[in-house]
C-alpha cells in the first residue's frame, strides 16, 4: 500500500464519518492494520511530509463542508497525520519510549482536530475514536513500562499518560452552553473512566475519588441519565464508582453501583464479570450479605469466598492467616484499605457468638482479650493488651458495630439489652450519613 492510498482511505473515513475505517487505519497494535502494512512495505527513512500535506489539503475542503466547520482543518489534519505516521514508524522499530512520547503529541493533535470537527456535538462516531486514542495511550504506556524496565529504567510512563487525558478533560469543562451540556457530560464520563483506570493502577485513590466526586455532582445537578452513555462506559463508570466507594467506606453505595455494573455487563464477558464480583463480594460481605458459593467458584474466586467465610464466622486466626500469606494479593486489589472494616466485622461476629452462647450482656475486657486470643497457635497471631481491647470496643460502639457502653474504671463492656448487634446494612448507612454530613461529600 503506498502512502497516497493510505491517506486517501483514512481521510475518506473522516469525510464519510466512518468509524470502522478510521479505527482500522489508526490501529498500529495490529500487524495486519493498514498503517503497519504501509510501514513494513516502505523504507523507514522515507520522508512523506510533502505528500501528507498535499493529500490533507486536497481533502480538507470536503471535510470542512461535511462538518460545517468554521475553521480550516488542513493544517490540523496534516499535523495529526504526520504525528500518527511518525508514531507508527517508531513503534514498528520497537522504539517504544519515543513512540509513546510521539503518541502523546498525536493525541493532543487529535484533541485539537476533534474540537473543530465536533462543533455540533452530535458525532458519536468521533466520540468512539476519542475512546480508541485513550485505550491506545494506556496500552502503549504499559508496553513502554515493560520494555524500559527490562533495560533497568524505573520510570512510570502511566503517569505521563494522565497528562493529555487530563488536559482534554479540562478543555471539555470549559464548555458552558446548554447545547453542549449532554455532549460535555458524555465525554467527561469517557475521559474519567480512563483517568480512573490509570489512577487505580498507580494506587492514586485520592485522584479517583476527587475526579469522580466532581463528575457525579455534575451528573446529579443536571439530571443526566447514565443510559445515554455507551454500555461499556456506563459499566466502567459504575464499577469505578462502586470500587472507590468501597475503598472509602461508602459500603451501601458500593453495593448499589457494583450491582448495577454487574447487571449491565454482558454474560459472555467472563473476565469483566469476575473483576466486578471480586469487589462486589467484599462490599456485600461488609454489608451483611453474601454471594453464593457456586457463583464465586464459577468465576474462580474461591480465595475471595474463603476470606468471606472466615470473616462471617468470626475466624480471627483465619483472617491473620490471610494477612500473612496473601497480603500481596490484597494489596494489588487495594483491599488493605478495608482491613479495619474486616477486623471490626470479625470482632462483632465473635461477640455476637459469645452472647448467643452465654446469654449475657456484660463482658469484661479480660474476657474479651481471652476470646480474641483463642486458637493462638501461629506465630503471626497477635496478643491483645486490655488497653487495645478497650480501644477496639470504643471504636466499635462509636462506629455502630455494637450498641452498648464501656466502663473504663471497672474494665467491662455492657451491651445494649435491645438489638446490641444491629444489621451491618444499618451500620453502614449510619456511617455513610455521618461522612456525608461532616465532609459534605458523597460518591
Amino acid at each position: 500500500m503506498i502512502i497516497e492510498q493510505f491517506l486517501q482511505s483514512l481521510l475518506r473515513g473522516f469525510q464519510d464519518q466512518d468509524y470502522e475505517i478510521i479505527h482500522d487505519h489508526l490501529s498500529f497494535f495490529d500487524q495486519e492494520s493498514p498503517v503497519n502494512i504501509l510501514i513494513s512495505g516502505s523504507s523507514l527513512e522515507e520522508k512523506w511530509d510533502m505528500i501528507i500535506a498535499k493529500e490533507c489539503a486536497q481533502k480538507s475542503s470536503s471535510i470542512q463542508n461535511t462538518f460545517d466547520c468554521t475553521y480550516e482543518v488542513d493544517d490540523l489534519l496534516t499535523t495529526f497525520c504526520k504525528a500518527f505516521i511518525d508514531t507508527a514508524k517508531l513503534y514498528y522499530r520497537e522504539n517504544y519510549k519515543n513512540a509513546f512520547e510521539s503518541y502523546i503529541e498525536c493525541f493532543k493533535d487529535f484533541a485539537r482536530l476533534y474540537k473543530v470537527l465536533s462543533r455540533q456535538y452530535t458525532d458519536d462516531w468521533l466520540y468512539k475514536i476519542f475512546n480508541v486514542f485513550c485505550f491506545n495511550l494506556r496500552a502503549l504506556a504499559l508496553e513502554t513500562n515493560e520494555n524500559e524496565r527490562r533495560k533497568g529504567e524505573n520510570k512510570e510512563y502511566l503517569e505521563q499518560a494522565l497528562g493529555p487525558i487530563t488536559s482534554s478533560k479540562q478543555e471539555m469543562n470549559r464548555l458552558k452552553t446548554e447545547e453542549t451540556l449532554d455532549h460535555k457530560i458524555k465525554l467527561l464520563c469517557l475521559l474519567e473512566v480512563h483517568l480512573d483506570w490509570i489512577n487505580f493502577k498507580l494506587r492514586n485513590y485520592k485522584a479517583v475519588k476527587e475526579g469522580l466526586r466532581s463528575l457525579i455532582e455534575l451528573i446529579r445537578s443536571n439530571n443526566f441519565n447514565l443510559s445515554f452513555l455507551s454500555t461499556s462506559t456506563h459499566i466502567q463508570l459504575c464499577f469505578n464508582w462502586g470500587k472507590i466507594a468501597l475503598l472509602t467506606g461508602r459500603i451501601p453505595i458500593a453495593v448499589e453501583k457494583l450491582e448495577e455494573a454487574l447487571s449491565l455487563c454482558p454474560k459472555e464477558y467472563d473476565k469483566n464479570i469476575k473483576l466486578i464480583l471480586r469487589y462486589l463480594s467484599v462490599a456485600k460481605l461488609l454489608n451483611g450479605q453474601k454471594i453464593k458459593q457456586k457463583i464465586m467458584e464459577k468465576y474462580n474466586l474461591a480465595t475471595y469466598y474463603q476470606l468471606e467465610q472466615k470473616i462471617a464466622k468470626g475466624d480471627l486466626r483465619g483472617y491473620y492467616w490471610e494477612m500473612h500469606f496473601r497480603l500481596l494479593r490484597w494489596m494489588k486489589s487495594g483491599l488493605v484499605l478495608l482491613f479495619d472494616n474486616f477486623r471490626f466485622t470479625i470482632y462483632r461476629n465473635i461477640l455476637r457468638k459469645w452472647q448467643k452462647v452465654t446469654g449475657l450482656n456484660k463482658i469484661s475486657f479480660n474476657e474479651v482479650k481471652k476470646i480474641f486470643e483463642l486458637n493462638k497457635n501461629a506465630t503471626w497471631y497477635p496478643e491483645y493488651s486490655e488497653d487495645e481491647v478497650q480501644a477496639i470496643l470504643s471504636n466499635m460502639i462509636v462506629n455502630g458495630y455494637i450498641r452498648g457502653s464501656i466502663s473504663i474504671n471497672e474494665q467491662f463492656c455492657m451491651l445494649s439489652l435491645k438489638n446490641p448487634f444491629p444489621k451491618l446494612r444499618e451500620v453502614n448507612i449510619e456511617i455513610q450519613n455521618v461522612i456525608q454530613k461532616n465532609l459534605n461529600e458523597f460518591l
